[in-house]
This record gives C-alpha cells, sequence and structure tokens, in this order.
C-alpha cells in the first residue's frame, strides 16, 4: 500500500507539474528582470551631458552588445577587451559604466585604455538591475528589437575561453 501510495502521489506531482509548466511556456515574457529570449525595453542611462539615453535607440547595427562594468574593477578591463574584440563590424558596442562621480573620469579611463564604442553612466546601477546583475563586469547582446540573445554577469579569467565563445556566438 505505501509503494502505491508513493507510486500515486509521484503520478499526481508529476502531471500538475507539467500543467503548470506548458502553461507558463504559453504565458507572454515581460519583465524585467530580463532573461535571455526576453525583449528589453526601457534600458537608461545617462550620456556625457547628463541626459537620459534609451540604449536600444544608440548604434546602426542589429545587435547590441551592452557590458556593464566599472573603472575600478580590473576584471571588468578584461571582459571589456573580450566584448570589444568580438564585437566589431557585428554588434555595436553600449558601455555603461557605474561609476559615481563626473562623466570626464570615465572619459579619460576610456581613451587610456583605448576602448571603443558608445560609452555612458548609470551611478544609480539601475540598467544592470533590469537583468537581474548586482555586480560587474556583466555584459548582455540583443537584438535590434531588444530581444535577449546573451544575459552574462561576472567574469573569471579561468574560464575566458567559455566567455569569448559565449559572447562570439551571441554576436554572430
Amino acid at each position: 500500500m505505501k509503494k502505491f501510495l508513493v507510486l500515486f502521489l509521484t503520478l499526481m506531482m508529476t502531471a500538475v507539474l507539467s500543467v503548470a509548466f506548458s502553461v507558463a511556456e504559453e504565458m507572454p515574457m515581460e519583465g524585467p528582470p530580463y532573461a535571455v529570449g526576453m525583449v528589453a525595453k526601457g534600458i537608461v542611462a545617462k550620456d556625457a551631458d547628463g541626459k537620459d539615453v534609451d540604449l536600444l535607440s544608440v548604434g546602426e547595427k542589429g545587435k547590441k552588445a551592452i557590458m556593464f562594468t566599472n573603472t575600478a574593477c580590473s576584471a571588468c578591463k578584461e571582459a571589456l577587451r573580450i566584448v570589444q574584440s568580438a564585437v566589431p563590424g557585428k554588434a555595436d558596442l553600449i558601455v555603461v559604466a557605474t561609476d559615481f562621480g563626473s562623466f570626464d573620469r570615465i572619459s579619460a579611463y576610456k581613451e587610456a585604455n583605448h576602448f571603443g564604442g558608445a560609452w555612458f553612466q548609470d551611478a544609480d546601477f539601475a540598467s544592470p538591475q533590469l537583468f537581474n546583475f548586482s555586480f560587474t563586469p556583466a555584459v548582455v547582446v540583443m537584438e535590434k528589437g531588444g530581444k535577449v540573445l546573451l544575459a552574462h554577469g561576472g567574469f573569471n579569467k579561468r574560464r575566458t575561453a567559455d566567455f569569448e565563445k559565449a559572447v562570439a556566438d551571441a554576436v554572430k
């Protein structure tokens, strides 16, 4: 009797979960937080003049690689070099520095390290949180309409090849 009860409960739970997951798959995916497969909207950061800019309106290419970084973060610098090398001709590089202080310091960092892309500032860390990131570095690759293809938080030097491949595959 005990075996029958366990089997019955297992089958019932499987049936309930199957229905729940099939319903969840049919529900429209809206955010935030945004994840792979979702369409992101309202990603805003400040330009050098302190004006709000919708990052989805930046650039001319179909895909966008948005790199969330901080000028005091050494892992961010390494990750940004990888992202920058992966995007030429394939995606627009948009860099969001989460630094406090003036944009002049961010611009000096960009120039000193020979980084490209369009740079913005989000000292409130609001735009990375739209993707559930709580630290830098983090990168998001999106299609032109905002569909998220990659949302990768963190950078581990020992897994550089994995990071390079993930970014390269997303910007193809």
